[in-house]
């Protein structure tokens, strides 16, 4: 049974598609040179409950080259319901900036 949700929508109509608790969902967005990356799974939080857990990684995009010295996909946060009554805090890096960002 479905349990994850996945949409998307480009030049033609929206689609969708499911995931159970046991397969998960993995969705992507590519640019040439970087991409986006979220993986959806359920887990077991320390106190033995099911809760969905979500992975948000920067990837280097459908390019199939890298540039030296990068990594394909570097993880950006993982998030899941208690996070949404927090102050989350964005790294936002590039060359001469390692300034953080509260959203």
């Amino acid at each position: 049974m479905a349990h994850f949700r996945g949409t998307v929508q480009g030049n033609r109509n929206s689609t969708s598609r499911l995931g159970s608790k046991k397969s998960g969902l993995t969705t992507t967005a590519n640019g040439w040179k970087v991409g986006i990356k979220v993986e959806a799974h359920q887990s077991h939080n320390s106190t033995g409950h099911e809760e969905d857990i979500f992975h948000v990684y920067l990837t280097s995009g459908s390019d199939t080259g890298v540039d030296p010295g990068c990594e394909r996909e570097k993880l950006i946060g993982s998030f899941s319901s208690k996070d949404l009554s927090k102050d989350i805090r964005i790294f936002n890096h590039w060359p001469g900036n390692d300034d953080y960002e509260d959203i």
